[in-house]
């Protein structure tokens, strides 16, 4: 289990998903199977309890949600 020592300590080697651009944000999403996964990664700011993050700008929300309802047909 990852905890949140482990991410502040490999966090300067990732970067946030809202600085990803447009194709690799996209394939981030389509990674993505479960709506919990996905919430999780909407909601990145709330669960790493890391209010300084970016938030996310129109067209990535737009993709968040498009992918939630992608899900949401995929599981009837």
């Amino acid at each position: 289990m990852i905890t949140v020592e482990d991410l502040k300590r490999i966090a300067w080697k990732a970067p946030d998903y809202s600085d990803l651009k447009e194709k690799d944000f996209l394939k981030i999403l389509d990674e993505i199977t479960t709506l919990e996964e996905l919430d999780s990664v909407a909601n990145r700011r709330k669960y790493l309890n890391a209010h300084q993050l970016k938030r996310w700008n129109e067209w990535q929300r737009q993709a968040i949600i498009n992918r939630k309802l992608e899900l949401e047909d995929e599981r009837g």
